[in-house]
């Protein structure tokens, strides 16, 4: 088998899999499926040149602004293989190759959608993300985190945390300078007021967010 046909058996049978267990085929390498406040997100790669692969394995919240559905809380699924910290599938043999795609849905089932199962909502990120798990093998630096539980905190009304988070965001960002992070500092000081002052303008502000993310993402709510 050569590289084309590696890739092509890889992507079906994956998509077959994937499928069967609730996802939905977002491009010919991206899986997705909706849990309440959250998507789930099984990107698929191939090592340049090679017939190996691996996945990413990510969720990602409604209530955070994005353009893309995007990777920022995600992991290889050779970290979900207990096996082995540093591993690829994939094989011009073809008889091995089956073996390998098969071993592979193995940690899916095994321990990836279980790990779905636990994230499936807002909450139960917020509870991952305040977690060793999320710096240690999910790699989310401090930075990232302070962000992401600041508006987790803000959407859920727990605005002591929220604003304790946003705080620490804003401090960290001195050392940022792209216009990215100024534009999320400036949303982030605007929910610090809307959280003390209106609380309804704030759910409102979390509703044209998440209207916004799914016209974006191409999504039905």
């Amino acid at each position: 088998m050569d590289n084309k046909d590696v890739h092509s058996r890889v992507k079906k049978d994956f998509n077959d899999f994937f499928v069967s267990s609730g996802f939905i085929r977002q491009s010919s390498s991206l899986w997705i499926k909706t849990e309440n406040e959250l998507i789930q997100i099984i990107s698929l790669y191939f090592s340049y040149g090679q017939e190996e692969f691996n996945f990413d394995i990510a969720v990602q919240p409604f209530c955070i602004p994005s353009e893309n559905i995007c990777l920022n809380i995600s992991q290889r699924l050779s970290r979900f293989d207990r096996r082995s910290i540093v591993r690829y599938w994939g094989n011009y043999d073809e008889e091995k190759l089956i073996d390998d795609i098969t071993d592979a849905e193995n940690v899916f089932t095994q321990n990836v959608f279980p790990w779905f199962e636990k994230m499936c909502d807002s909450n139960s990120l917020i509870r991952f993300l305040s977690s060793p798990e999320a710096g240690r093998s999910f790699h989310i630096s401090p930075f990232a985190k302070s962000e992401f539980l600041a508006w987790l905190f803000f959407y859920n009304h727990n605005f002591i945390r929220a604003r304790l988070n946003a705080e620490k965001f804003i401090s960290m960002s001195e050392r940022h300078n792209d216009e990215n992070t100024k534009k999320t500092v400036n949303l982030m000081k605007e929910m610090i007021i809307l959280s003390k002052t209106n609380t309804k303008e704030l759910d409102n502000f979390f509703q044209n967010i998440i209207r916004d993310n799914l016209n974006m993402w191409k999504l039905k709510q």
